[in-house]
């Protein structure tokens, strides 16, 4: 894939090798629906084989950086479990337990207001970009073999979610959203 196949995520060249990665579906707070999970799963090689790319930084378009599943999706997959097996292949299948993504993201963890984040992302950015690129490769990957050993866990949490599609609460869970109420769990009775 390139830039250029991709729907709902927009991509912007900055000065010194930084992306930055929009989602963008603001008119659902940039809900992750089947086409936009399955973008997720490949961003992140492409984003690898782009030559120019050194840092990669990800945001939401609109008001939110995302609000999770869309409904609609929450709703496929309630009771269907080839719609949920689909959604665990593509998260088995995304190359996310193999370091790889992370060898040219710089990811930014700080509790400050949204302008204050932003702009101590991009300070963030543009020094792992102008950094040496080898050993911030290098320690992204030794980082990530934590990823590779919680594989069986992941694998696990990930297929006991699958199944909580399979059941009522869902449902109800997105009835609820949907009418900006409580939930009334049927496994809460």
């Amino acid at each position: 894939m390139d830039y250029s196949d991709y729907r709902h995520l927009v991509f912007e060249r900055r000065p010194n090798g930084v992306v930055l990665i929009t989602i963008n579906r603001p008119e659902v707070m940039n809900a992750t629906n089947a086409r936009l999970h399955w973008e997720l799963t490949q961003v992140w090689l492409t984003v690898e084989a782009d030559p120019g790319a050194r840092v990669a930084l990800i945001t939401g378009a609109g008001k939110a950086f995302s609000a999770g599943g869309d409904l609609d999706l929450v709703e496929e997959m309630a009771g269907n479990p080839e719609a949920a097996a689909k959604a665990r292949y593509y998260l088995l299948t995304s190359e996310f337990l193999d370091g790889k993504e992370a060898e040219r993201i710089g990811l930014v963890s700080l509790s400050a207001p949204a302008d204050k984040v932003l702009e101590r992302a991009w300070e963030v950015a543009d020094k792992l970009a102008a950094g040496s690129q080898s050993a911030i490769r290098w320690t992204k990957r030794a980082l990530n073999n934590w990823l590779r050993q919680a594989g069986p866990i992941f694998d696990q949490s990930l297929a006991l979610e699958m199944l909580s599609f399979m059941g009522p609460d869902v449902r109800e869970g997105a009835r609820a959203i949907r009418e900006k109420r409580a939930p009334r769990f049927p496994s809460a009775r």
